[in-house]
């Protein structure tokens, strides 16, 4: 029989920590007979399990050569022949095969035949190096992530796990390397390339992964792990896990300020949204609209909507349209609230109130520039009008000058504000005139209005109300009659007042009489007497003409008419009686 040398290295692959020192090492080529089977004890981790045994095979010259397992003797000998237990060797070069129905606690027989059910076993099996088990021969589990993906807050802490298909006796190593947009070395997160020791006897492991809380505003970014080569274990399909680290550090979105106005002909109105810090996203934030104002294009138009503020920037304007009508109406408002923060978080200013002041205001006024009245009318009322009914009351402050004294001498009114209630179009100002005895000029009253709430002054904004003096003086002559010679010339005639006058007096007279005035008898036409301010009397020149004719006595009458600033006394005629001397 031709001589045959098989070389079988068997290789062991452990399922549990324990590492033994090798066993025995054979020569390439053996010398003399060597025993004809291996013999393994099956220990603990062999019962039941699925092995692996690899033979590499040298110097074959048959087609067919076949490796045989068997546990136990006599009666109780089984020959492992079930699927592949039974390895055929058809070239050299690693081969393997999957062993079941291993005995706990039983010797695995291992030896070398040329062909199946024939006896023509090998003269010896040699085994390069054993390295020893507590079983058999074991199929390697297979290790790979849990899941592809997670993702977690930056105050998070991720769990990487790698997952075996089945514990193992010995201990796995998974080579890993680490890449992502996230900056390592504790800038966004830290780990690298490594290592991840699974026990021997565990099915998971974790590779740890620290994720920086940084303050920055950053997009989202990935740490991406790939395991790369492992021991004792093959990677299966999930090789490759990307944690996703989403940023934590969000702005605060608000309005800038709580309220604003402006008049209702401003009709674009950009209300400011901010952000307090830039992002580096995009930051998107509801609002919805409110308050007495009516929109859809009555009072304004702007509707529920949504505001984008563009990555790096820190504001935008929520815009809204104000109609500009003819409409007298009081203020109204827009009331603006934010919600539903995209990549960002809500500030301290959610609401924002703009007031659309009305400026189709109507006018207020005096219903007339000016008056007058007797000192004896005691009350006195001005109107304050409006040019049209107002949907608010409408005040308007005044104040008083004049030529007239206050405080209770010539009247009483104090400065102050006159309200016309709302839809009403006018309202009065009430003063009290003082009936006293003093002879005095006219006096002035002067109201003037300013600062109007809900109106604009209109053309007739001051008042003058004039009081007139009752308490005149009376004019007369102190006499009814006197009388003189021809050649007495000039003749006065006086007139007299009752009392001191504040202002110029004066008085009208005629003239009458028997005698033949333009300077036949005498000379005096009709006329005007005059006295002055603070005078009581006042004369009439009679210029008479003393001619040689022989005449009757004749008179020359005198009558007052029209006196201003003074009335009538009771001797209103006076009759000069020219006495003739011829």
């Amino acid at each position: 029989m031709k001589k045959v040398t098989i070389y079988i290295s068997l290789i062991l692959v452990l399922l549990n920590a324990l590492a033994f020192a090798p066993i025995a090492e054979a020569k390439a080529k053996p010398k003399g007979k060597v025993k004809k089977e291996k013999v393994v004890k099956v220990e603990e981790f062999g019962f039941n399990s699925v092995q692996q045994l690899t033979a590499d095979i040298f110097d074959i010259n048959s087609a067919e050569n076949f490796l045989l397992i068997r546990q136990g003797k006599g009666a109780n000998k089984k020959v492992l022949t079930s699927g592949a237990i039974i390895i055929k060797v058809t070239g050299s070069g690693p081969q393997a095969a999957t062993l079941t129905d291993l005995i706990k606690g039983q010797t695995a027989h291992i030896w070398a035949k040329k062909k199946l059910g024939a006896k023509k076993e090998y003269q010896g099996l040699i085994i390069t190096q054993f390295l020893g088990a507590k079983a058999l021969a074991s199929q390697p589990p297979v290790a790979q992530f849990a899941a592809s993906s997670s993702q977690g807050l930056e105050n998070a802490g991720p769990s990487l796990a790698v997952s075996l298909s089945k514990a193992f006796g010995s201990d796995v190593r998974i080579s890993y390397t680490v890449s992502g947009t996230a900056t390592g070395s504790s800038t966004d997160f830290t780990l690298t390339n490594g290592d991840l020791i699974i026990a021997a006897g565990q099915t998971t492991g974790i590779i740890p992964l620290t994720i920086a809380n940084d303050s920055a505003q950053e997009t989202d970014e990935t740490v991406v792990v790939t395991l790369t080569a492992a021991t004792n274990a093959t990677l299966g399909a999930q090789k490759v896990h990307t944690y996703t680290i989403q940023d934590d550090d969000q702005s605060g979105v608000g309005f800038s300020t709580s309220a604003s106005s402006g008049a209702e002909n401003v009709t674009s109105v950009n209300i400011p949204v901010t952000l307090s810090t830039a992002s580096t996203k995009e930051v998107r934030v509801d609002y919805t609209v409110s308050g007495t104002a009516t929109g859809g294009g009555t009072d304004f138009t702007l509707a529920n909507g949504t505001a984008v503020i563009a990555a790096g920037q820190t504001s935008t304007n929520i815009t809204a349209t104000v109609v500009d009508d003819s409409a007298i109406e009081a203020a109204e408002t827009i009331v603006v609230t934010l919600s539903n923060p995209t990549n960002a978080t809500l500030s301290s200013k959610t609401v924002h109130i703009y007031t659309i002041t009305d400026n189709d205001q109507p006018t207020i006024g005096f219903g007339s520039a000016s008056s007058a009245g007797a000192e004896s009318t005691a009350t006195v009322t001005i109107p304050v009008t409006l040019s049209a009914a107002s949907v608010s009351a409408v005040s308007v402050n005044y104040v008083l000058t004049g030529t007239a004294t206050g405080g209770g001498t010539d009247y009483t009114l104090a400065n102050g504000t006159v309200t016309i209630p709302a839809g009403q179009t006018a309202a009065n100002i009430s003063l009290a005139v003082v009936n006293d005895t003093i002879d005095e000029l006219d006096e002035t009253v002067i109201l003037t209005l300013s600062g109007p709430m809900d109106a604009t002054l209109g053309a007739t904004a001051v008042y003058t109300y004039t009081i007139q003096d009752n308490d005149n003086p009376t004019v007369q002559f102190p006499t009814a009659s006197s009388s003189g010679p021809e050649s007495v010339t000039p003749v006065s005639v006086g007139l007299t007042l009752s009392a001191a006058p504040a202002a110029e007096v004066q008085v009208a007279y005629t003239v009458s009489g028997t005698a033949t005035g333009g300077g036949v008898d005498y000379t005096l036409a009709n006329g005007t007497t005059t006295f002055a301010a603070g005078q009581t009397t006042a004369n009439i020149s009679l210029a008479i003409v003393d001619d040689a004719i022989a005449d009757p006595n004749e008179t020359v009458i005198i009558t007052l008419s029209g006196p201003t600033n003074a009335s009538l006394g009771s001797v209103t005629t006076h009759t000069y009686t020219i006495n003739d001397n011829d």
